[in-house]
C-alpha cells in the first residue's frame, strides 16, 4: 500500500451568495455553514481579509457584513490535501456498446478518492489525476470502476444505457451479519433525503400500504425474504423493466447475503441507500460508524502519516494572481475589466493557515486525536490527518 500526499498549497475559493443567506451576517453564515473553521478564525479573517465580500465591483471586508444577492465570498487559504491511497487506472476491455464496434473502457477508483473535486480533495480527485470521461459516478469511500470510452461521441449512448438499466450495477459490501442472514431480500424502506441525523435517514413512513403486490406479504422491517433465486430473478426483471414501481417514497434494493458479504442491487438511487438498507437488516459494513459499523474496525486500520514538508507559506502574490484567474472564468464577471477591479485590492498581514498551526505542536494533535462521524457519514480524524483510514469495505 502507498500513502500519496500533495504539498500544501495556496488556493483561492469563490461562491456566490445562497438565496438562504440573504440579510444574514457572513460570519453567522460562514461559521454554521463551513465546519473546517470556527467562528474565531473567520472573526479573525474579516480584520485580516483572509475572507473578503466582492460586491458591485469593491472588496469588502469586515465582521459586520450581511449577505446581499450577487455577491462574491472569496477565501483565501493554504489548502492540505486529505492523503489517498492508490491511484485510478484505466482497463481495456472486451466490453462494446451494443450494435457497434466501439470498446467500453473501464477506470478503477479506489477508496478514498472521489471521483470529482470536493471538499478535502482536489489534486487527489479522480479527474485530476487521469484522463478518463466517466458515464457513472461512485461515492468517495466506494472502490469500484468506471464506465467510459476514449470518444466522447460515445458518452451519450453509453450513459443512456446505464439510465435504461442495461447495465447491472453490483456493490459487494463486507459486512457484520448479526442474525446470520443468509439467502436474498427485497428491501423497500424510504430514505429520508435531506437527513441530519441517523435516526432521520432511517426514519419510515407509517404506511407501507403503497407497496405493490408482487413484493407479496408486507412487514413492518422495511424487508421481505425472497424464497428463491428465481424469485429474486423475476423482481429484478420487473423493477428493471420499470413494472411494479411503487411509491416513489420508497428506496428499493435486492440484497444477497452470505456469511459476512453481501451482494447488492440498487433499484433506486438514494441518498446513503446501500448503507441505510443493509443496517434495515442488522448487516451494516464493517467499517461504517454512522450505520452501525464498529469503531474498532476502523481504528485497527488505521495507518501514521508522515506530513510532507510545506512547499510554501501563504504567498499574497499568488493568492491574487490566482484569484483574478478565478474572476475571469466566471460567466458572471465575463465583460468586466478584472485587472482594474483587482487593482487596488489589499491582502492584509496576519493570514494564517490553522492546519500549519496545528501540525507544528505536536502535542495539541496527539491530545485531540480522535475519530468523528458528521452528518453525511464522513469519517473526520482530528489532528488534522495524523491517521487516516486506508481502505473502505464497499466495493463495486
Amino acid at each position: 500500500m502507498q500513502i500519496i500526499e500533495s504539498k500544501p498549497y495556496n488556493y483561492v475559493y469563490l461562491t456566490f451568495a445562497k438565496q438562504r443567506w440573504l440579510g444574514k451576517k457572513y460570519i453567522d453564515i460562514l461559521s454554521i455553514e463551513f465546519k473546517d473553521f470556527n467562528r474565531t478564525y473567520f472573526e479573525q479573517a474579516f480584520i485580516t481579509g483572509q475572507v473578503q465580500i466582492l460586491r458591485q465591483d469593491k472588496f469588502l471586508f469586515h465582521d459586520s457584513l450581511v449577505a446581499k444577492d450577487s455577491d462574491i465570498i472569496i477565501h483565501f487559504t493554504h489548502r492540505h490535501e486529505a492523503p489517498i491511497f492508490d491511484l485510478p487506472k484505466v482497463c481495456k476491455t472486451q466490453l462494446t456498446i451494443p450494435n457497434t464496434d466501439q470498446q467500453i473502457d473501464v477506470c478503477y477508483k479506489p477508496s478514498g478518492m472521489p471521483a470529482h473535486p470536493a471538499s478535502h480533495y482536489n489534486k487527489h480527485s479522480l479527474i485530476n489525476l487521469i484522463k478518463f470521461q466517466s458515464c457513472n459516478r461512485l461515492d468517495r469511500l466506494v472502490s469500484g470502476y468506471l464506465l467510459g470510452s476514449q470518444d466522447i461521441k460515445q458518452l451519450p449512448v453509453i450513459s443512456k444505457l446505464i439510465q435504461d438499466r442495461d447495465v447491472l450495477k453490483l456493490y459487494v459490501a463486507d459486512i457484520m451479519n448479526e442474525n446470520a442472514l443468509s439467502g436474498f431480500y427485497l428491501v423497500y424502506a424510504p430514505i429520508a433525503e435531506n437527513a441530519q441525523t441517523e435516526e432521520e435517514a432511517v426514519q419510515r413512513t407509517t404506511s407501507l400500504d403503497s407497496i405493490p403486490a408482487v413484493y407479496g406479504q408486507i412487514d413492518q422491517t422495511g424487508y421481505l425474504k425472497l424464497s428463491s433465486h428465481n424469485e429474486f430473478d423475476l423482481i429484478y426483471q420487473q423493477l428493471k423493466n420499470g413494472q411494479q414501481c411503487g411509491n416513489v417514497q420508497h428506496a428499493i434494493s435486492l440484497i444477497q447475503i452470505e456469511n459476512d458479504k453481501a451482494f447488492c442491487y440498487p433499484l433506486t438511487g438514494r441518498t446513503h441507500q446501500l448503507r441505510i438498507h443493509l443496517k434495515f437488516l442488522n448487516c451494516s459494513i464493517i467499517d461504517d460508524p454512522l450505520y452501525g459499523g464498529k469503531y474498532e474496525i476502523i481504528q485497527n486500520e488505521l495507518v501514521g502519516i508522515q506530513h510532507s514538508e510545506v512547499e510554501d507559506k501563504i504567498d499574497k502574490y499568488i493568492l491574487k494572481q490566482q484569484l483574478i484567474k478565478n474572476l475571469k472564468e466566471l460567466k458572471a464577471m465575463r465583460f468586466k475589466n478584472i485587472d482594474e477591479i483587482c487593482k487596488d485590492m489589499e491582502l492584509n498581514d496576519g493570514f494564517q493557515c490553522v492546519t500549519c498551526q496545528m501540525l507544528e505542536d505536536e502535542d495539541k494533535c496527539k491530545e485531540e486525536e480522535k475519530l468523528t462521524v458528521d452528518s453525511k457519514g464522513i469519517i473526520k480524524i482530528r489532528a488534522q490527518l495524523q491517521k487516516a483510514s486506508k481502505k473502505s469495505h464497499l466495493n463495486t
